[in-house]
Order: C-alpha cells, then sequence, then structure tokens
C-alpha cells in the first residue's frame, strides 16, 4: 500500500515550506527528495513522520490516515510506526551500544529476552556483531550512524525515514554505508523516504526520485529515466548538467534541428527540439558528453571544425582517477566543463583543443 500525501501544506509564519504537495510511495520502495537547502524535502519527510503539523492535507500510511485536515485526524508520532535516522545520530554517549539500540524496545515494555535476541538481530544486520557492549563514546562515526540505524529496525517499523544521515561522514565512508542502506532496503522491503541534496546519493539509493523547489515537487521519475531526460533545465542544472546555456530554437525538421546561442550567436545542431510553446529555452549538456581533442597544428588554431565542435583553450586539468576532469574557456568566452576517460590524452593546462557534442547529446529544455 505505501504511502499516499495529498494536497499538502506547510507554512512558517509568511514562509510557505510545501505549496499543495502529491506524493505516492510504492510498498517495500525507496523514494529520494531531492533538492536545495530550503526547497522543502526535510519538511515534507517531518509531516509524514507526524513530527511537523500540516496545515492542510492528507496523508496515508499502509491503507491508515494518520493525517487528514477536513477531519481533523492527527495520530501521534508514537503511532504511526516509523523509523527515523537522523543527520546527527541522535545517540547517547553514556550508553552502550546494545543499551541505545535496546531503548525503544524497553521504553515498549518488551520482555528482557526478546528485547536481547532482537538487538542481536539488528546488530548483525547492521555489521556491529560483537560490538555490543562497547561504550558509544567510542565508535566512530560510521559506527554510530549504523547504531542509529539499528535502534530504528528494532522496532521492526513498516516505513523507514532517513533525513541526509550520511552528510556528516567522509567520502568513503559514505560511500560504504550508502551501499549497506541500499542493500537492507531491499532485502527488508520497507518503504522508505530519504531525503538529500547530493545527486549521486539520490541515483544511487532510489527506486523513485522527487526532485523539489520552492514547497513543490518538479519531476517524478525512476534514476535512468530522471537523469536522461530532466523535464526542465533546472532539473538538468542540479542533476549534474553543468553546461547549461540559454538558446533560441531557429528551425526544428525530422531528425533534429538548430539553435543558438543567446550570448554570442553560436550555431549547433540538436538531436532533438521540443516543439514551440515555450518563451525560453536552455540547451544542457552533461560534461561527460563533450568529447576533447587536442588541436595538435604548430599555431593552435582550430582551422575546418566539424559543424558540433568548437575551439578553446583548458584552463583547468584535473586528475580524478578513473577521469580527467577539464574546464574549456572557448573563443568566444563561454566556459565548458569536460569530463573525459581518456586520462592519458596529454592535454594539459593551457592547451589548445576542440571539444565537440554529438546533437543527440543536446537536450534543449524549458528555462524553468
Amino acid at each position: 500500500m505505501g504511502i499516499q500525501v495529498r494536497q499538502l501544506r506547510k507554512t512558517f509564519g509568511d514562509a510557505i515550506a510545501i505549496d499543495d504537495l502529491d506524493l505516492d510511495i510504492n510498498a517495500g520502495e525507496m523514494l529520494v527528495l531531492l533538492g536545495p537547502s530550503g526547497c522543502g524535502k526535510t519538511t515534507t519527510m517531518r509531516c509524514i513522520a507526524g513530527l511537523e503539523m500540516p496545515d492542510a492535507g492528507h496523508i496515508t500510511i499502509n491503507g491508515r490516515t494518520v493525517f487528514d485536515s477536513k477531519a481533523g485526524t492527527h495520530v501521534p508520532v508514537n503511532e504511526r510506526h516509523v523509523g527515523m535516522v537522523f543527520q546527527s545520530y541522535a545517540i547517547w554517549p553514556h550508553l552502550s551500544v546494545f543499551k541505545n539500540i535496546a531503548f525503544p524496545l524497553e521504553m515498549e515494555g518488551a520482555a528482557s529476552t526478546d528485547i536481547a535476541r532482537r538487538v542481536q538481530e539488528v546488530l548483525e544486520l547492521v555489521g556491529l556483531q560483537g560490538m555490543d557492549e562497547r561504550g558509544a563514546s567510542y565508535l566512530s562515526g560510521g559506527q554510530m550512524q549504523r547504531v542509529a540505524l539499528a535502534r530504528s529496525l528494532v522496532m521492526r517499523p513498516s516505513v523507514l525515514l532517513f533525513d541526509e544521515p550520511l552528510s556528516n561522514l567522509d567520502a568513503r565512508l559514505r560511500d560504504n554505508l550508502r551501499v549497506q542502506i541500499r542493500e537492507l532496503q531491499t532485502q527488508l522491503k520497507i518503504t522508505s523516504i530519504y531525503v538529500t541534496h547530493d545527486q549521486r546519493e539520490a541515483l544511487a539509493l532510489a527506486d523513485q526520485i522527487a526532485v523539489m523547489q520552492f514547497g513543490g515537487v518538479l519531476q517524478v521519475a525512476d534514476p535512468i529515466e530522471l537523469y536522461s531526460n530532466p523535464a526542465t533545465s533546472t532539473i538538468a542544472d542540479f542533476l549534474g548538467y553543468s553546461n547549461v546555456f540559454e538558446v533560441e530554437v531557429l528551425a526544428r525538421a525530422d531528425g533534429g534541428g538548430d539553435i543558438v546561442f543567446k550570448s554570442n550567436g553560436r550555431r549547433l545542431r540538436a538531436g532533438a527540439v521540443p516543439a514551440a510553446g515555450v518563451k525560453e529555452w536552455c540547451v544542457c549538456i552533461r560534461p561527460d558528453h563533450v568529447a576533447i581533442r587536442s588541436l595538435a597544428s604548430a599555431d593552435g588554431k582550430a582551422g575546418e571544425l566539424p559543424r558540433n565542435a568548437i575551439a578553446g583553450e583548458v584552463i583547468l586539468a584535473s586528475y580524478l582517477g578513473s577521469h580527467m576532469q577539464y574546464r574549456v574557456r572557448t573563443d568566444e568566452h563561454e566556459v565548458w566543463e569536460v569530463l573525459s576517460a581518456e586520462v592519458a590524452s596529454g592535454i594539459r593546462l593551457g592547451a589548445r583543443v576542440a571539444i565537440e557534442i554529438a546533437p543527440r547529446h543536446l537536450q534543449v529544455l524549458a528555462k524553468v
């Protein structure tokens, strides 16, 4: 049954945090709420948990209405059968790992034998077996977050909510825990909502991603569809399409169309151009879809280049292990981001280069 949210609205004074929001999360799936700070994603999750009182709307969890502004229904947070994992761990440092995890069961009045068994089960699930008597203050950040996850799982919740739980961890640990969270969620088939501003994290974790801005949802799709076909330039930019330029559409034809850059009149061929009806357009290109090659002539001049090729100078060359990151300033003073798998190309800072974009990789989207 999952979670359904309808016409949800929440304000703080004159500020609108959530504006007439609808969401559907299928049972057993992970929905990621993705967006910049202040877009309403954490407030949305807190309303579902019962930690915030919405101004209006309707929320159901597994078929049970937990909030309905018209009917006056508001089920308390402790009766919603929801587990939460916070950014700040919320671990008691003076208690052992066992005591931290057992705390909600003790508050529920569970038998001691049942508590011991269930704590050991979740310790094994999160990879902390044998650490039950260790003091929480002696744990690393990653271990603390696993204790917080275990404490949520020990209650066997029907829904798990994650509020940017990995943002305080270093990159390698964040990658490892992200994989572990996804494995546990799919293994246990727990309906989950995960809040993040990190597009890489969202793509790795989600069954569905809802991109939020200004208290509303811009687009909901599975990770592959969202990344491949963002609905607007704002969504593309947030997903890592770092080359975004304002353009005008000059001509449309079967199999593509011509676009012109507003900044300098550059004309390129795009593989697909949407139908008319939008006032302003942007062309959006992922950095890994930009090919780069050296202009090897002695004077470094471009000469005759293919239609979708542009000459410029490398102003940043950064080695990332499996890729090279380049920043190229074109002769018309645009700045392009390039991510190339050719790490041994020999292109260095200051080199004269040509960048080229296949027409199919130029996405012409509404400027929103």
